[in-house]
């Protein structure tokens, strides 16, 4: 399997709690992400937002998790040799992207295993 690298944050409830998953995405690049790990911090349940974001442009959706009280989510279960990406961000020659995490139930821990490609 190829190298892949580290992104970690805990995000928190509301568009102001929004947090970066990894450093950002400078243009003409792609980014692969094949595993991604979730722990609910909130009181009780909890929607878990994924976007993609240009640097100065509304955020898109990208995924919507829900993690139910005290909810650890890992996917896929197993990381393997031939396993394709679960998220796929590009940039163009004139953007810089990033990926981000919003809740709207209160904190969550996430976790994920990335590549960037020129």
């Amino acid at each position: 399997m190829v190298r892949l690298e580290e992104a970690t944050c805990i995000a928190t409830a509301g568009a102001a709690g929004g947090k970066n998953l990894g450093p950002r995405l400078e243009a003409n690049r792609i980014r692969e992400v094949f595993w991604i790990k979730f722990l609910n911090r909130a009181a009780g349940t909890n929607n878990v937002q994924i976007h993609e974001r240009a640097s100065g442009g509304s955020p898109k959706v990208k995924d919507v998790w829900s993690l139910l009280l005290n909810d650890t989510v890992a996917w896929p279960d197993e990381l393997k040799e031939n396993s394709l990406p679960l998220y796929t961000i590009r940039t163009d020659t004139a953007s810089v992207k990033y990926m981000r995490a919003t809740c709207d139930g209160g904190g969550a821990f996430i976790r994920m295993l990335f590549r960037d490609l020129p």
